[in-house]
């Protein structure tokens, strides 16, 4: 399994915690039936970063949203997308902006369709564009 399709696996499990809380669980379930191989760290950890981190993850969210939208009126895809971008974006440093944000993008038009990437694309864009800039 490459980086892209653990990406996918971490949103897919994430995705399905709004449907079944146990995390715990989830993973477990998913691990056994899918051969991950070295992924394994990478998933366990995006996956509880995500849910570690939602409120920061979220407020941040919701900081980049147009002034008409709320947090409440995203699909559950987008959502789950955006932390998993948010999560890569400020925790895993080892990941480049300009990678999540075309991975996560693209997963968007996979699960949710093109106008679902746009959105996902502007809001990760607006994020980047506050991040150099806070950095110089």
């Amino acid at each position: 399994m490459n980086r892209r399709e653990a990406r996918e696996s971490a949103f897919i499990i994430v995705f399905q915690n709004k449907f079944n809380s146990n995390i715990e669980e989830i993973l477990k379930d998913f691990l056994s039936v899918k051969n991950v191989g070295k992924q394994e760290k990478y998933i366990k950890e995006v996956v509880l970063g995500c849910l570690l981190h939602h409120k920061e993850i979220d407020s941040k969210i919701k900081e980049n949203l147009r002034e008409e939208w709320s947090i409440e009126r995203l699909s559950h895809v987008s959502i789950t997308l955006l932390r998993l971008g948010l999560y890569e974006i400020y925790y895993r440093k080892d990941i480049p902006i300009t990678v999540t944000n075309n991975e996560v993008v693209n997963l968007a038009n996979i699960y949710e369709g093109e106008e679902a990437a746009f959105f996902v694309n502007g809001v990760l864009g607006s994020i980047q564009k506050e991040i150099e800039s806070a950095a110089g």
